[in-house]
C-alpha cells in the first residue's frame, strides 16, 4: 500500500493515518490525536496547513505534517501510545 505525507496532501483531501515517524515530536503530534486509523482531512495546505481530526481544526508546520504517514484507504485499527504510556512495546 502506497503513503504519503500528510504534507502532501492538497485542501480538501482526506485518509487513514498509517502512522507518525519517530522523531522528537512524534509523542506531541499523538497527543494531539494524530494516531494510526485515525481520519484525516485537509482544510488548507500549505505551510502552515489546517487539518479537521474529530471535527477540530489543528494548524501545524509543513515540517510536521510530513511525518505522519497517510492512507487513501482506511487502516483497520487504531493505535496511540505515547513515551509514557505502560503498554508501549
Amino acid at each position: 500500500m502506497d503513503d504519503r505525507g500528510l504534507n502532501e496532501m492538497r485542501a480538501g483531501e482526506g485518509g487513514a493515518i498509517l502512522f507518525v515517524e519517530d522523531g522528537p515530536e512524534a509523542d506531541a503530534l499523538k497527543a494531539l490525536g494524530l494516531c494510526s486509523g485515525q481520519m484525516v482531512r485537509v482544510i488548507r495546505d500549505g505551510d502552515p496547513m489546517i487539518v479537521d481530526l474529530f471535527g477540530t481544526k489543528i494548524a501545524m508546520a509543513a515540517s510536521l505534517a510530513a511525518q505522519v504517514r497517510i492512507s487513501d484507504m482506511p487502516a483497520p485499527f487504531f493505535h496511540c501510545i505515547t513515551a509514557g504510556d505502560d503498554h508501549a512495546g
